[in-house]
Protein backbone atom coordinates (compact mmCIF):
# COMPACT_ATOMS: atom_id res chain seq x y z
CA UNK A 1 0.00 0.00 0.00
CA UNK A 2 1.44 3.63 -0.98
CA UNK A 3 2.84 5.18 2.30
CA UNK A 4 0.30 8.31 3.58
CA UNK A 5 1.85 11.60 4.43
CA UNK A 6 -0.56 12.21 7.75
CA UNK A 7 -0.47 15.52 9.07
CA UNK A 8 -3.13 14.78 12.38
CA UNK A 9 -5.66 16.30 12.73
CA UNK A 10 -7.04 17.67 9.94
CA UNK A 11 -8.88 21.01 10.44
CA UNK A 12 -12.79 20.93 9.36
CA UNK A 13 -14.59 23.42 7.60
CA UNK A 14 -18.16 23.33 9.34
CA UNK A 15 -21.23 25.28 7.52
CA UNK A 16 -24.68 26.14 8.66
CA UNK A 17 -26.03 27.93 5.83
CA UNK A 18 -26.71 25.77 2.17
CA UNK A 19 -26.35 28.94 0.26
CA UNK A 20 -22.44 28.95 1.30
CA UNK A 21 -21.80 25.67 0.16
CA UNK A 22 -24.12 26.34 -3.00
CA UNK A 23 -21.92 29.59 -4.03
CA UNK A 24 -18.27 27.21 -3.82
CA UNK A 25 -20.08 24.68 -6.42
CA UNK A 26 -21.45 27.60 -8.58
CA UNK A 27 -18.49 29.41 -8.44
CA UNK A 28 -16.17 26.39 -8.65
CA UNK A 29 -14.30 26.23 -5.64
CA UNK A 30 -16.05 22.92 -4.28
CA UNK A 31 -16.54 19.58 -5.10
CA UNK A 32 -18.61 16.22 -3.63
CA UNK A 33 -15.87 13.44 -2.33
CA UNK A 34 -18.62 11.40 -3.48
CA UNK A 35 -18.18 12.97 -7.10
CA UNK A 36 -14.24 11.59 -7.07
CA UNK A 37 -14.82 8.06 -6.48
CA UNK A 38 -15.83 6.66 -9.99
CA UNK A 39 -17.02 3.40 -8.64
CA UNK A 40 -18.51 1.29 -5.94
CA UNK A 41 -19.49 -1.95 -5.54
CA UNK A 42 -20.78 -4.37 -2.41
CA UNK A 43 -17.96 -3.43 -0.13
CA UNK A 44 -14.98 -2.36 -2.43
CA UNK A 45 -14.69 1.26 -4.11
CA UNK A 46 -12.22 2.41 -6.57
CA UNK A 47 -10.55 5.63 -7.67
CA UNK A 48 -7.58 6.82 -9.26
CA UNK A 49 -5.31 9.46 -6.90
CA UNK A 50 -3.73 10.61 -9.80
CA UNK A 51 -7.03 11.37 -11.77
CA UNK A 52 -8.37 13.17 -8.09
CA UNK A 53 -5.47 15.28 -8.36
CA UNK A 54 -5.71 16.23 -11.89
CA UNK A 55 -9.53 17.38 -11.20
CA UNK A 56 -8.00 19.56 -7.89
CA UNK A 57 -5.79 20.93 -9.96
CA UNK A 58 -7.97 21.69 -13.01
CA UNK A 59 -10.82 23.31 -11.58
CA UNK A 60 -9.20 24.88 -9.06
CA UNK A 61 -10.46 23.06 -6.42
CA UNK A 62 -10.76 24.40 -2.61
CA UNK A 63 -12.96 22.49 -0.78
CA UNK A 64 -13.89 19.19 -0.70
CA UNK A 65 -17.15 18.80 0.44
CA UNK A 66 -18.10 15.38 3.26
CA UNK A 67 -21.25 15.60 3.51
CA UNK A 68 -22.59 13.40 1.34
CA UNK A 69 -20.18 11.00 1.95
CA UNK A 70 -20.81 10.64 5.81
CA UNK A 71 -24.88 10.31 5.33
CA UNK A 72 -24.10 6.99 3.23
CA UNK A 73 -21.66 6.11 6.32
CA UNK A 74 -24.13 6.33 8.52
CA UNK A 75 -25.46 3.57 5.93
CA UNK A 76 -22.41 1.48 5.05
CA UNK A 77 -20.48 1.94 7.89
CA UNK A 78 -18.07 -1.00 6.20
CA UNK A 79 -16.92 1.60 3.97
CA UNK A 80 -15.66 4.00 6.78
CA UNK A 81 -11.59 2.77 7.20
CA UNK A 82 -11.35 2.71 3.30
CA UNK A 83 -12.60 6.39 3.31
CA UNK A 84 -10.49 7.49 6.26
CA UNK A 85 -7.54 6.21 3.83
CA UNK A 86 -8.94 8.29 1.47
CA UNK A 87 -9.51 11.33 2.97
CA UNK A 88 -5.74 10.97 4.04
CA UNK A 89 -4.22 10.29 0.48
CA UNK A 90 -6.08 13.33 -0.71
CA UNK A 91 -4.67 15.72 1.94
CA UNK A 92 -1.08 14.80 1.83
CA UNK A 93 -1.19 14.96 -1.83
CA UNK A 94 -3.32 18.13 -2.43
CA UNK A 95 -3.83 21.66 -1.24
CA UNK A 96 -7.48 21.03 -0.13
CA UNK A 97 -10.11 21.46 2.70
CA UNK A 98 -12.79 19.67 3.78
CA UNK A 99 -16.00 21.10 4.07
CA UNK A 100 -18.91 19.88 5.94
CA UNK A 101 -22.70 20.50 6.78
CA UNK A 102 -23.00 21.54 10.69
CA UNK A 103 -25.55 18.94 11.05
CA UNK A 104 -23.61 16.40 10.69
CA UNK A 105 -20.74 17.50 13.01
CA UNK A 106 -21.36 14.55 15.56
CA UNK A 107 -21.45 11.58 12.85
CA UNK A 108 -18.34 12.65 11.57
CA UNK A 109 -16.56 12.50 14.49
CA UNK A 110 -17.97 8.80 15.76
CA UNK A 111 -16.86 7.78 12.27
CA UNK A 112 -13.74 9.13 12.17
CA UNK A 113 -12.47 10.07 15.90
CA UNK A 114 -9.13 10.97 15.49
CA UNK A 115 -9.29 12.40 11.79
CA UNK A 116 -10.07 15.69 12.44
CA UNK A 117 -9.95 18.86 15.39
CA UNK A 118 -10.33 22.11 14.92
CA UNK A 119 -13.57 23.23 13.62
CA UNK A 120 -13.86 26.37 11.07
CA UNK A 121 -17.33 28.07 10.34
CA UNK A 122 -17.28 29.53 6.97
CA UNK A 123 -20.54 31.13 6.55
CA UNK A 124 -19.09 34.43 7.92
CA UNK A 125 -22.56 35.47 9.38
CA UNK A 126 -23.40 36.80 6.13
CA UNK A 127 -26.84 36.71 4.79
CA UNK A 128 -28.05 33.98 2.57
CA UNK A 129 -29.11 36.07 0.16
CA UNK A 130 -25.78 37.90 0.51
CA UNK A 131 -23.92 34.57 0.06
CA UNK A 132 -25.83 32.87 -3.21
CA UNK A 133 -26.04 36.80 -4.82
CA UNK A 134 -29.09 36.02 -5.68
CA UNK A 135 -32.38 37.60 -3.77
CA UNK A 136 -34.83 34.82 -2.07
CA UNK A 137 -37.47 33.46 -3.89
CA UNK A 138 -40.59 35.10 -3.11
CA UNK A 139 -44.37 33.89 -3.84
CA UNK A 140 -46.05 35.88 -6.35
CA UNK A 141 -48.79 37.80 -5.17
CA UNK A 142 -50.52 37.81 -8.04
CA UNK A 143 -50.65 34.15 -8.70
CA UNK A 144 -51.79 34.10 -4.70
CA UNK A 145 -54.89 36.01 -5.40
CA UNK A 146 -55.35 33.87 -8.78
CA UNK A 147 -55.31 30.48 -6.99
CA UNK A 148 -57.47 31.98 -4.07
CA UNK A 149 -60.51 32.76 -6.41
CA UNK A 150 -59.58 29.51 -8.66
CA UNK A 151 -60.23 27.80 -5.69
CA UNK A 152 -63.17 29.36 -4.32
CA UNK A 153 -64.51 28.95 -7.99
CA UNK A 154 -63.82 25.59 -9.19
CA UNK A 155 -63.65 23.67 -5.74
CA UNK A 156 -67.07 22.60 -5.02
CA UNK A 157 -68.44 23.13 -1.44
CA UNK A 158 -66.44 23.21 1.42
CA UNK A 159 -67.31 27.30 2.62
CA UNK A 160 -65.30 27.06 5.82
CA UNK A 161 -62.46 25.34 3.97
CA UNK A 162 -61.80 27.69 1.05
CA UNK A 163 -62.08 30.57 4.32
CA UNK A 164 -59.86 29.12 6.10
CA UNK A 165 -57.21 28.19 3.07
CA UNK A 166 -57.47 32.07 2.20
CA UNK A 167 -56.69 33.18 5.27
CA UNK A 168 -53.47 31.10 6.02
CA UNK A 169 -52.25 31.51 2.64
CA UNK A 170 -52.63 34.97 2.85
CA UNK A 171 -50.51 34.63 6.16
CA UNK A 172 -47.87 32.48 4.54
CA UNK A 173 -47.44 35.16 2.05
CA UNK A 174 -46.42 37.66 4.41
CA UNK A 175 -44.02 35.18 5.82
CA UNK A 176 -42.36 34.35 3.02
CA UNK A 177 -41.97 37.94 1.88
CA UNK A 178 -39.66 38.32 5.39
CA UNK A 179 -37.80 35.16 4.78
CA UNK A 180 -40.00 33.32 7.64
CA UNK A 181 -41.37 30.48 5.60
CA UNK A 182 -40.07 28.98 2.52
CA UNK A 183 -41.93 25.89 1.83
CA UNK A 184 -46.24 25.72 2.26
CA UNK A 185 -47.19 22.58 3.32
CA UNK A 186 -51.06 21.38 3.65
CA UNK A 187 -51.90 18.63 5.31
CA UNK A 188 -55.74 17.60 4.09
CA UNK A 189 -57.77 14.79 5.48
CA UNK A 190 -60.75 13.22 4.55
CA UNK A 191 -62.65 10.63 2.69
CA UNK A 192 -62.21 9.78 -1.04
CA UNK A 193 -63.82 12.00 -3.55
CA UNK A 194 -63.94 15.29 -1.05
CA UNK A 195 -61.70 17.00 -3.27
CA UNK A 196 -58.23 16.84 -1.85
CA UNK A 197 -56.40 15.69 -5.45
CA UNK A 198 -58.21 18.42 -7.10
CA UNK A 199 -56.78 20.80 -5.08
CA UNK A 200 -53.64 20.22 -5.85
CA UNK A 201 -54.80 19.90 -9.46
CA UNK A 202 -56.27 23.72 -9.55
CA UNK A 203 -52.77 24.66 -7.57
CA UNK A 204 -50.62 23.45 -9.96
CA UNK A 205 -52.89 24.73 -13.31
CA UNK A 206 -52.27 28.29 -11.53
CA UNK A 207 -49.15 28.43 -10.63
CA UNK A 208 -47.38 26.22 -12.66
CA UNK A 209 -49.82 25.67 -15.54
CA UNK A 210 -46.94 24.12 -18.47
CA UNK A 211 -45.87 21.69 -16.08
CA UNK A 212 -46.77 17.98 -15.02
CA UNK A 213 -48.20 17.47 -11.16
CA UNK A 214 -45.79 15.66 -9.65
CA UNK A 215 -47.88 12.98 -7.61
CA UNK A 216 -46.21 10.65 -4.64
CA UNK A 217 -47.87 7.74 -4.13
CA UNK A 218 -46.86 6.19 -0.13
CA UNK A 219 -49.63 3.66 -0.48
CA UNK A 220 -46.37 2.36 -2.65
CA UNK A 221 -44.19 2.99 0.25
CA UNK A 222 -45.70 0.91 3.64
CA UNK A 223 -42.99 -1.81 3.90
CA UNK A 224 -39.88 -1.23 5.40
CA UNK A 225 -36.89 -0.56 3.27
CA UNK A 226 -38.49 1.13 0.80
CA UNK A 227 -37.39 4.60 1.62
CA UNK A 228 -34.29 3.97 -1.38
CA UNK A 229 -36.90 3.49 -4.24
CA UNK A 230 -38.40 6.72 -2.79
CA UNK A 231 -35.31 8.76 -3.11
CA UNK A 232 -32.75 6.57 -4.45
CA UNK A 233 -30.29 4.11 -3.37
CA UNK A 234 -27.04 5.86 -1.38
CA UNK A 235 -23.53 5.19 -2.55
CA UNK A 236 -22.15 1.93 -3.15
CA UNK A 237 -25.53 0.22 -3.62
CA UNK A 238 -27.06 -0.97 -6.85
CA UNK A 239 -29.14 1.49 -8.60
CA UNK A 240 -27.52 4.22 -6.79
CA UNK A 241 -27.10 6.08 -10.42
CA UNK A 242 -30.76 5.54 -10.91
CA UNK A 243 -32.45 7.98 -8.16
CA UNK A 244 -36.19 7.28 -6.89
CA UNK A 245 -39.19 7.84 -7.95
CA UNK A 246 -39.38 11.15 -5.98
CA UNK A 247 -36.10 12.26 -7.28
CA UNK A 248 -36.77 11.42 -11.38
CA UNK A 249 -40.59 13.02 -11.39
CA UNK A 250 -38.61 16.38 -9.95
CA UNK A 251 -36.24 16.10 -12.53
CA UNK A 252 -39.09 15.41 -14.88
CA UNK A 253 -40.94 18.60 -13.72
CA UNK A 254 -40.18 22.09 -12.96
CA UNK A 255 -43.17 22.52 -11.20
CA UNK A 256 -42.56 22.65 -6.85
CA UNK A 257 -45.94 21.50 -6.24
CA UNK A 258 -46.07 17.76 -5.16
CA UNK A 259 -49.17 15.60 -4.09
CA UNK A 260 -48.72 13.19 -1.61
CA UNK A 261 -51.22 11.05 -1.67
CA UNK A 262 -52.13 8.59 0.96
CA UNK A 263 -49.71 9.64 3.79
CA UNK A 264 -51.06 7.86 6.34
CA UNK A 265 -49.68 4.30 4.06
CA UNK A 266 -46.01 5.38 4.67
CA UNK A 267 -43.48 3.81 6.90
CA UNK A 268 -41.59 5.90 9.64
CA UNK A 269 -38.25 5.99 7.87
CA UNK A 270 -40.20 8.07 4.96
CA UNK A 271 -42.06 10.07 7.14
CA UNK A 272 -38.70 11.25 8.89
CA UNK A 273 -37.04 11.74 5.56
CA UNK A 274 -39.80 14.57 4.71
CA UNK A 275 -39.73 15.76 8.29
CA UNK A 276 -36.09 16.49 8.10
CA UNK A 277 -36.04 17.77 4.68
CA UNK A 278 -38.60 20.54 5.99
CA UNK A 279 -37.02 21.53 8.67
CA UNK A 280 -34.17 22.62 6.88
Amino acid sequence: MRGIEIHMPLDLYVYKNQATIKKLYKDGNAISLANLVEECESIIFKYSLENIGCTIAEKGIRYIDLSSIIKTLKLRRDLTFQFEILIHHIASANNVKYSLESGLVTEIIELFPLVFGEEQNIDDCVDEAEISGEEPQRVDVDKVNLLVEQISEKLKGHIAFKDDFKHNLLKFTFLNKMNERKILSILLCGDSGIGKTEFAKIASSVIYPDEPLIKINFGNYSTEGVLNSLIGSPLGYYGSEEGGELINKIGTSKSKIILIDEFEKATPSVFNFFYRTIRR
